[in-house]
Protein backbone atom coordinates (compact mmCIF):
# COMPACT_ATOMS: atom_id res chain seq x y z
CA UNK A 1 0.00 0.00 0.00
CA UNK A 2 3.00 2.37 0.84
CA UNK A 3 4.45 1.60 -3.06
CA UNK A 4 0.81 3.10 -4.17
CA UNK A 5 1.01 6.23 -3.15
CA UNK A 6 3.87 7.84 -5.59
CA UNK A 7 1.74 6.73 -8.31
CA UNK A 8 -1.61 7.76 -7.27
CA UNK A 9 -0.21 10.97 -6.48
CA UNK A 10 1.84 11.10 -9.77
CA UNK A 11 -1.62 10.20 -11.69
CA UNK A 12 -3.34 13.20 -9.72
CA UNK A 13 -0.68 15.53 -10.14
CA UNK A 14 -0.99 17.09 -7.06
CA UNK A 15 2.24 18.51 -5.08
CA UNK A 16 2.68 16.82 -1.83
CA UNK A 17 1.07 18.89 1.23
CA UNK A 18 4.55 20.42 2.69
CA UNK A 19 4.38 21.48 -0.89
CA UNK A 20 1.40 23.25 -1.00
CA UNK A 21 0.80 27.04 -0.23
CA UNK A 22 -1.05 27.95 3.05
CA UNK A 23 -3.89 30.23 1.82
CA UNK A 24 -4.80 27.92 -1.49
CA UNK A 25 -3.16 31.18 -3.27
CA UNK A 26 0.21 30.69 -5.52
CA UNK A 27 3.49 32.13 -4.14
CA UNK A 28 4.76 34.86 -4.79
CA UNK A 29 7.96 35.07 -7.05
CA UNK A 30 11.20 35.84 -5.17
CA UNK A 31 11.36 39.37 -6.89
CA UNK A 32 8.07 40.13 -5.26
CA UNK A 33 8.17 38.77 -2.10
CA UNK A 34 11.56 40.95 -1.68
CA UNK A 35 9.43 44.49 -2.66
CA UNK A 36 6.95 43.69 -0.04
CA UNK A 37 9.51 42.74 2.88
CA UNK A 38 10.98 46.13 1.98
CA UNK A 39 7.92 48.14 1.73
CA UNK A 40 7.35 46.66 5.46
CA UNK A 41 10.34 47.63 7.03
CA UNK A 42 9.37 51.62 5.35
CA UNK A 43 6.30 51.40 6.68
CA UNK A 44 7.97 50.12 10.57
CA UNK A 45 10.64 52.32 10.23
CA UNK A 46 8.16 55.47 9.32
CA UNK A 47 6.35 54.77 12.38
CA UNK A 48 8.95 54.58 14.65
CA UNK A 49 10.89 58.16 13.64
CA UNK A 50 6.99 59.25 14.19
CA UNK A 51 6.89 58.16 17.56
CA UNK A 52 10.53 59.63 17.91
CA UNK A 53 10.10 63.10 16.54
CA UNK A 54 6.18 63.09 16.84
CA UNK A 55 3.89 66.04 15.92
CA UNK A 56 3.42 68.96 17.93
CA UNK A 57 -0.12 69.38 17.72
CA UNK A 58 -0.33 65.72 19.18
CA UNK A 59 2.10 66.00 22.06
CA UNK A 60 1.31 64.40 24.79
CA UNK A 61 4.68 65.56 26.99
CA UNK A 62 4.73 68.98 26.47
CA UNK A 63 4.60 72.34 29.38
CA UNK A 64 1.19 72.52 28.80
CA UNK A 65 0.61 69.04 29.54
CA UNK A 66 2.65 68.98 32.67
CA UNK A 67 1.09 72.25 34.12
CA UNK A 68 -2.28 70.79 34.06
CA UNK A 69 -1.29 67.55 35.48
CA UNK A 70 0.06 69.70 38.28
CA UNK A 71 -3.38 71.99 38.66
CA UNK A 72 -5.25 68.90 38.80
CA UNK A 73 -2.66 67.09 41.27
CA UNK A 74 -3.59 70.23 43.49
CA UNK A 75 -7.25 70.54 42.95
CA UNK A 76 -7.44 67.33 44.04
CA UNK A 77 -5.08 67.94 47.51
CA UNK A 78 -7.53 71.30 48.10
CA UNK A 79 -10.32 68.61 47.51
CA UNK A 80 -9.21 66.63 50.43
CA UNK A 81 -8.28 68.83 52.34
CA UNK A 82 -11.01 70.55 52.40
CA UNK A 83 -12.92 67.88 52.90
CA UNK A 84 -10.93 66.06 55.94
CA UNK A 85 -10.69 69.21 57.78
CA UNK A 86 -13.13 71.88 57.49
CA UNK A 87 -11.85 73.47 60.41
CA UNK A 88 -8.43 74.00 58.69
CA UNK A 89 -7.51 77.47 57.01
CA UNK A 90 -8.07 76.16 52.92
CA UNK A 91 -11.76 74.86 54.75
CA UNK A 92 -12.63 77.93 56.65
CA UNK A 93 -11.51 80.24 53.37
CA UNK A 94 -13.64 77.88 51.12
CA UNK A 95 -17.24 77.14 53.19
CA UNK A 96 -19.51 79.98 52.45
CA UNK A 97 -17.41 81.94 49.84
CA UNK A 98 -18.82 82.18 45.91
CA UNK A 99 -17.45 79.22 45.13
CA UNK A 100 -18.67 76.95 47.21
CA UNK A 101 -22.24 78.74 46.03
CA UNK A 102 -21.66 78.04 42.80
CA UNK A 103 -20.51 74.64 42.86
CA UNK A 104 -23.60 74.00 45.14
CA UNK A 105 -25.51 75.46 42.67
CA UNK A 106 -24.28 73.22 39.86
CA UNK A 107 -24.07 69.83 41.73
CA UNK A 108 -25.74 69.92 44.53
CA UNK A 109 -29.14 68.42 43.21
CA UNK A 110 -27.52 65.72 41.31
CA UNK A 111 -25.33 65.08 44.52
CA UNK A 112 -27.92 65.61 46.68
CA UNK A 113 -29.53 62.92 44.97
CA UNK A 114 -26.47 60.51 45.01
CA UNK A 115 -26.23 61.23 49.25
CA UNK A 116 -29.30 59.50 49.34
CA UNK A 117 -27.82 55.82 48.84
CA UNK A 118 -25.50 56.26 51.97
CA UNK A 119 -28.14 57.94 54.19
CA UNK A 120 -30.13 55.64 56.57
CA UNK A 121 -33.29 53.84 55.05
CA UNK A 122 -35.18 53.69 57.99
CA UNK A 123 -36.45 56.91 59.82
CA UNK A 124 -37.64 55.45 62.64
CA UNK A 125 -35.68 52.29 63.93
CA UNK A 126 -37.79 51.58 67.60
CA UNK A 127 -41.24 50.59 67.52
CA UNK A 128 -43.43 53.29 67.95
CA UNK A 129 -44.79 53.99 71.85
CA UNK A 130 -47.20 52.56 72.74
CA UNK A 131 -49.35 51.85 69.10
CA UNK A 132 -46.84 48.99 68.71
CA UNK A 133 -46.96 47.36 71.83
CA UNK A 134 -49.29 44.96 73.80
CA UNK A 135 -50.88 46.24 77.49
CA UNK A 136 -49.46 49.54 77.21
CA UNK A 137 -51.66 51.73 79.13
CA UNK A 138 -52.83 55.55 77.94
CA UNK A 139 -50.49 57.94 78.79
CA UNK A 140 -47.53 55.89 79.86
CA UNK A 141 -44.27 57.35 79.37
CA UNK A 142 -41.54 54.97 77.93
CA UNK A 143 -38.58 53.89 80.35
CA UNK A 144 -35.12 54.53 78.78
CA UNK A 145 -33.54 52.75 75.82
CA UNK A 146 -30.54 51.08 76.19
CA UNK A 147 -28.87 49.97 72.47
CA UNK A 148 -26.17 47.31 73.02
CA UNK A 149 -23.69 45.96 70.20
CA UNK A 150 -24.57 42.15 69.17
CA UNK A 151 -20.83 41.57 67.79
CA UNK A 152 -17.75 41.14 70.09
CA UNK A 153 -20.10 43.08 72.70
CA UNK A 154 -22.62 40.50 73.56
CA UNK A 155 -21.62 37.31 71.72
CA UNK A 156 -17.80 36.50 69.62
CA UNK A 157 -18.63 34.90 66.06
CA UNK A 158 -16.97 31.99 65.73
CA UNK A 159 -16.46 29.61 62.62
CA UNK A 160 -14.96 26.22 61.95
CA UNK A 161 -14.96 23.53 59.93
CA UNK A 162 -17.37 21.15 61.77
CA UNK A 163 -20.15 23.39 62.79
CA UNK A 164 -20.11 27.01 60.93
CA UNK A 165 -20.88 29.96 61.95
CA UNK A 166 -21.78 30.49 65.84
CA UNK A 167 -21.65 32.71 68.55
CA UNK A 168 -20.24 32.71 72.15
CA UNK A 169 -22.00 34.21 74.63
CA UNK A 170 -20.24 36.87 76.40
CA UNK A 171 -19.57 36.19 80.59
CA UNK A 172 -22.43 37.87 82.20
CA UNK A 173 -25.22 38.05 78.98
CA UNK A 174 -27.83 36.98 80.79
CA UNK A 175 -27.50 38.86 84.17
CA UNK A 176 -27.36 42.02 81.83
CA UNK A 177 -30.68 40.83 79.52
CA UNK A 178 -32.64 40.03 82.89
CA UNK A 179 -31.89 42.95 85.36
CA UNK A 180 -31.63 45.69 82.74
CA UNK A 181 -34.64 44.74 81.20
CA UNK A 182 -36.27 45.30 83.94
CA UNK A 183 -35.78 49.12 83.77
CA UNK A 184 -34.92 49.42 80.16
CA UNK A 185 -36.30 48.87 76.58
CA UNK A 186 -33.15 46.71 74.65
CA UNK A 187 -32.49 47.01 71.74
CA UNK A 188 -29.78 45.00 69.69
CA UNK A 189 -27.75 46.60 67.05
CA UNK A 190 -25.91 45.26 64.17
CA UNK A 191 -24.30 46.52 61.11
CA UNK A 192 -25.05 43.40 58.93
CA UNK A 193 -29.03 42.68 57.83
CA UNK A 194 -31.65 41.93 60.43
CA UNK A 195 -32.79 38.25 58.39
CA UNK A 196 -28.54 37.26 59.26
CA UNK A 197 -28.67 37.65 62.91
CA UNK A 198 -32.21 36.98 63.99
CA UNK A 199 -31.73 33.28 64.63
CA UNK A 200 -29.01 34.08 66.59
CA UNK A 201 -31.05 36.60 68.39
CA UNK A 202 -33.53 34.78 68.43
CA UNK A 203 -31.53 31.87 70.57
CA UNK A 204 -30.18 34.29 72.95
CA UNK A 205 -33.34 35.38 73.92
CA UNK A 206 -35.16 32.19 74.28
CA UNK A 207 -38.62 32.47 75.93
CA UNK A 208 -37.84 35.27 77.99
CA UNK A 209 -38.65 38.67 76.04
CA UNK A 210 -36.28 40.89 77.19
CA UNK A 211 -34.92 42.31 73.93
CA UNK A 212 -37.35 45.02 72.25
CA UNK A 213 -35.99 44.77 68.58
CA UNK A 214 -33.04 44.88 66.41
CA UNK A 215 -31.87 47.71 65.04
CA UNK A 216 -30.06 46.27 61.51
CA UNK A 217 -27.87 48.20 59.25
CA UNK A 218 -30.78 49.62 56.92
CA UNK A 219 -30.53 52.36 60.29
CA UNK A 220 -26.72 53.44 59.77
CA UNK A 221 -25.40 55.68 57.57
CA UNK A 222 -22.30 54.49 55.61
CA UNK A 223 -19.33 56.24 55.20
CA UNK A 224 -16.15 54.63 53.22
CA UNK A 225 -17.68 51.07 53.60
CA UNK A 226 -17.77 51.65 57.83
CA UNK A 227 -21.42 51.62 59.26
CA UNK A 228 -22.51 54.86 61.71
CA UNK A 229 -24.85 54.80 64.69
CA UNK A 230 -27.24 57.60 64.03
CA UNK A 231 -28.72 59.32 67.17
CA UNK A 232 -31.76 60.88 64.86
CA UNK A 233 -33.58 57.90 64.18
CA UNK A 234 -33.95 56.85 67.28
CA UNK A 235 -37.56 57.59 67.91
CA UNK A 236 -37.50 58.24 71.38
CA UNK A 237 -36.13 61.47 73.54
CA UNK A 238 -32.48 61.19 73.13
CA UNK A 239 -31.43 62.35 76.21
CA UNK A 240 -32.86 58.79 77.50
CA UNK A 241 -30.77 56.96 75.12
CA UNK A 242 -27.68 54.98 76.12
CA UNK A 243 -25.63 53.28 73.38
CA UNK A 244 -23.31 50.39 74.99
CA UNK A 245 -20.97 49.10 72.30
CA UNK A 246 -17.18 47.69 71.52
CA UNK A 247 -16.54 50.13 68.31
CA UNK A 248 -15.69 53.61 69.37
CA UNK A 249 -15.01 54.62 65.88
CA UNK A 250 -18.86 53.54 64.79
CA UNK A 251 -20.29 55.89 68.11
CA UNK A 252 -18.88 58.96 67.14
CA UNK A 253 -22.22 60.88 65.95
CA UNK A 254 -23.59 59.72 69.09
CA UNK A 255 -20.73 59.98 71.50
CA UNK A 256 -22.20 61.82 74.67
CA UNK A 257 -25.07 59.06 74.87
CA UNK A 258 -22.53 56.35 74.52
CA UNK A 259 -20.71 53.90 76.63
CA UNK A 260 -17.79 51.82 74.93
CA UNK A 261 -17.18 48.31 76.78
CA UNK A 262 -13.98 46.50 75.49
CA UNK A 263 -13.98 43.94 72.85
CA UNK A 264 -14.55 40.32 73.59
CA UNK A 265 -12.04 38.65 71.33
CA UNK A 266 -11.49 35.50 73.96
CA UNK A 267 -13.93 33.02 74.36
CA UNK A 268 -12.05 30.87 77.15
CA UNK A 269 -12.20 34.04 79.01
CA UNK A 270 -15.16 32.96 81.65
CA UNK A 271 -14.00 36.04 83.79
CA UNK A 272 -14.77 38.75 81.68
CA UNK A 273 -16.38 41.18 84.04
CA UNK A 274 -17.25 44.09 81.37
CA UNK A 275 -21.03 42.86 81.67
CA UNK A 276 -21.54 42.77 84.90
CA UNK A 277 -19.92 46.04 85.02
CA UNK A 278 -22.55 47.84 82.58
CA UNK A 279 -25.47 46.24 84.53
CA UNK A 280 -23.65 48.10 87.78
CA UNK A 281 -23.84 51.33 85.88
CA UNK A 282 -26.99 51.16 84.38
CA UNK A 283 -29.04 49.80 87.60
CA UNK A 284 -27.21 52.67 89.61
CA UNK A 285 -28.06 55.33 87.14
CA UNK A 286 -31.68 54.39 87.87
CA UNK A 287 -30.90 54.21 91.29
CA UNK A 288 -30.03 57.66 91.90
CA UNK A 289 -32.69 58.97 88.95
CA UNK A 290 -29.49 59.91 86.49
CA UNK A 291 -31.22 57.86 83.72
CA UNK A 292 -33.75 60.88 82.86
CA UNK A 293 -30.13 62.82 81.37
CA UNK A 294 -27.71 60.53 80.69
CA UNK A 295 -25.77 62.60 78.49
CA UNK A 296 -25.36 64.66 81.80
CA UNK A 297 -24.81 62.37 84.03
CA UNK A 298 -21.92 60.90 81.54
CA UNK A 299 -20.50 64.69 81.39
CA UNK A 300 -20.98 64.77 85.09
CA UNK A 301 -18.46 61.41 85.70
CA UNK A 302 -15.81 62.63 82.89
CA UNK A 303 -15.37 59.35 80.84
CA UNK A 304 -17.44 57.33 78.36
CA UNK A 305 -15.57 53.91 79.62
CA UNK A 306 -16.88 51.02 80.92
CA UNK A 307 -14.44 50.19 83.42
CA UNK A 308 -13.95 53.85 84.76
CA UNK A 309 -17.27 54.21 84.97
CA UNK A 310 -17.54 50.66 87.07
CA UNK A 311 -14.49 52.09 89.49
CA UNK A 312 -16.20 55.52 89.93
CA UNK A 313 -19.68 53.84 90.97
CA UNK A 314 -17.82 51.14 93.10
CA UNK A 315 -16.12 54.05 94.78
CA UNK A 316 -19.75 55.56 95.64
CA UNK A 317 -20.78 52.35 97.10
CA UNK A 318 -17.92 51.62 99.09
CA UNK A 319 -18.50 55.30 100.98
CA UNK A 320 -22.38 54.54 101.30
CA UNK A 321 -21.18 51.43 102.91
CA UNK A 322 -18.51 52.79 105.01
CA UNK A 323 -21.39 55.81 106.08
CA UNK A 324 -23.83 53.06 106.71
CA UNK A 325 -21.35 51.22 108.83
CA UNK A 326 -20.16 54.07 110.92
CA UNK A 327 -23.56 54.77 111.66
CA UNK A 328 -24.49 51.42 113.37
CA UNK A 329 -21.15 51.57 114.86
CA UNK A 330 -22.11 54.96 116.51
CA UNK A 331 -25.48 53.85 117.47
CA UNK A 332 -24.25 50.71 119.11
CA UNK A 333 -21.50 52.50 121.41
CA UNK A 334 -23.92 55.47 121.85
CA UNK A 335 -26.70 53.02 123.41
CA UNK A 336 -24.09 51.82 125.37
CA UNK A 337 -22.78 54.18 127.03
CA UNK A 338 -25.89 55.41 127.94
CA UNK A 339 -26.85 51.75 129.24
CA UNK A 340 -23.26 52.09 131.58
CA UNK A 341 -24.42 55.80 132.31
CA UNK A 342 -28.27 55.06 133.85
CA UNK A 343 -26.25 51.77 135.22
CA UNK A 344 -23.65 54.34 137.07
CA UNK A 345 -26.80 57.15 138.32
CA UNK A 346 -28.52 53.88 139.84
CA UNK A 347 -25.77 52.47 141.27
CA UNK A 348 -24.81 55.83 142.88
CA UNK A 349 -28.75 56.38 144.19
CA UNK A 350 -29.23 52.97 145.43
CA UNK A 351 -26.45 51.03 146.75
CA UNK A 352 -26.85 47.51 145.86
CA UNK A 353 -28.56 45.32 148.80
CA UNK A 354 -27.43 41.74 149.95
CA UNK A 355 -29.78 39.45 149.27
CA UNK A 356 -28.86 37.30 152.26
CA UNK A 357 -31.25 38.86 155.48
CA UNK A 358 -29.31 40.94 157.96
CA UNK A 359 -28.95 39.88 161.71
CA UNK A 360 -30.91 42.94 162.97
CA UNK A 361 -34.02 41.19 160.70
CA UNK A 362 -33.22 37.91 162.29
CA UNK A 363 -33.30 38.67 166.14
CA UNK A 364 -34.33 42.13 165.91
CA UNK A 365 -33.01 45.58 167.72
CA UNK A 366 -30.03 44.79 170.01
CA UNK A 367 -29.86 46.59 173.20
CA UNK A 368 -28.35 49.71 173.50
CA UNK A 369 -24.57 48.04 174.90
CA UNK A 370 -24.64 46.14 171.55
CA UNK A 371 -25.53 48.86 169.36
CA UNK A 372 -21.97 48.93 167.47
CA UNK A 373 -22.33 45.15 166.71
CA UNK A 374 -25.72 45.57 165.95
CA UNK A 375 -24.70 48.30 163.33
CA UNK A 376 -21.50 46.33 161.67
CA UNK A 377 -23.74 43.55 161.10
CA UNK A 378 -26.56 45.97 159.25
CA UNK A 379 -23.82 46.52 156.73
CA UNK A 380 -23.99 44.68 152.99
CA UNK A 381 -21.88 41.52 152.85
CA UNK A 382 -21.01 42.43 149.35
CA UNK A 383 -18.41 45.99 150.64
CA UNK A 384 -16.11 43.50 151.59
CA UNK A 385 -12.89 43.81 149.31
CA UNK A 386 -12.19 41.56 146.14
CA UNK A 387 -8.63 40.58 146.19
CA UNK A 388 -8.41 40.14 142.62
CA UNK A 389 -10.08 43.93 141.88
CA UNK A 390 -6.62 45.81 142.29
CA UNK A 391 -4.32 43.01 141.04
CA UNK A 392 -1.16 44.13 139.24
CA UNK A 393 -1.37 43.41 135.54
CA UNK A 394 -5.00 43.21 135.76
CA UNK A 395 -7.60 45.63 133.50
CA UNK A 396 -8.74 48.45 135.64
CA UNK A 397 -12.39 47.67 136.92
CA UNK A 398 -13.29 51.06 134.94
CA UNK A 399 -12.82 50.06 131.56
CA UNK A 400 -15.33 48.54 129.93
CA UNK A 401 -14.45 45.68 127.41
CA UNK A 402 -15.32 45.81 123.75
CA UNK A 403 -17.58 42.75 122.26
CA UNK A 404 -16.24 40.72 119.06
CA UNK A 405 -19.14 42.32 117.29
CA UNK A 406 -17.80 46.00 117.82
CA UNK A 407 -14.21 44.85 117.09
CA UNK A 408 -15.33 43.47 113.90
CA UNK A 409 -17.28 46.37 112.56
CA UNK A 410 -14.23 48.12 113.35
CA UNK A 411 -11.90 46.00 110.89
CA UNK A 412 -14.51 45.82 108.50
CA UNK A 413 -14.41 49.69 108.06
CA UNK A 414 -10.66 50.10 108.23
CA UNK A 415 -10.57 47.56 105.73
CA UNK A 416 -13.15 49.05 103.77
CA UNK A 417 -11.67 52.62 104.34
CA UNK A 418 -8.59 50.92 102.72
CA UNK A 419 -10.36 49.85 99.65
CA UNK A 420 -11.96 52.80 99.17
CA UNK A 421 -9.00 55.09 99.17
CA UNK A 422 -7.14 52.47 96.94
CA UNK A 423 -9.72 53.23 94.57
CA UNK A 424 -9.94 56.46 95.18
CA UNK A 425 -6.25 56.96 94.25
CA UNK A 426 -6.52 55.24 91.34
CA UNK A 427 -9.51 56.93 89.59
CA UNK A 428 -7.80 60.03 90.62
CA UNK A 429 -4.53 58.88 88.67
CA UNK A 430 -7.26 58.02 85.46
CA UNK A 431 -8.23 61.39 85.52
CA UNK A 432 -4.81 63.09 86.40
CA UNK A 433 -3.90 61.04 82.82
CA UNK A 434 -6.90 62.36 81.19
CA UNK A 435 -6.25 65.76 81.92
CA UNK A 436 -2.75 66.23 80.93
CA UNK A 437 -3.70 64.30 77.40
CA UNK A 438 -6.53 66.63 76.82
CA UNK A 439 -3.76 69.83 78.10
CA UNK A 440 -1.13 68.57 75.18
CA UNK A 441 -3.66 67.77 72.85
CA UNK A 442 -4.72 71.59 73.47
CA UNK A 443 -1.31 73.01 73.26
CA UNK A 444 -0.69 70.67 70.36
CA UNK A 445 -3.97 72.36 68.76
CA UNK A 446 -2.53 76.16 69.18
CA UNK A 447 0.78 75.44 68.44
Amino acid sequence: MLGLRPVLRAARGSRPRWARPCSGRAALPPAEQASNQAKRLARRKGMTLQKSAGDPSKSTGGPLSMAGLVLSGLGMLGIYEVNEHPEGWLGRQYYGSPLDHALYFVFGGAWATFAKLFRPVQSKALRVWPDEYEGIPPGMPPPPVCLVGFEKTLVLPQWDALHGWRHVKRPGVDRFLKEVSQHYEIYVVTDQDRGIVEPAIISLDANRGTISGVVDCRCHKLERGKHYKQLDVINRDHRRVVFVDADPESLKNCLSNSIIVPEFENAMDVRDPTLHTVTDVLLQFVAENKSQDIPATLRQLGTNSSEELGLEIERRRSEIRARRRRGLVGSVAHSRQEDDATAGAGKEEQPRRSLLPSALELVGRAPDNSMEASLVEDQPKTAALDPRKDAPGKRPTGEKRKGGILKWYERMQEAEAERARAKEEKLNELYRKKQAEKLAAEQARTA
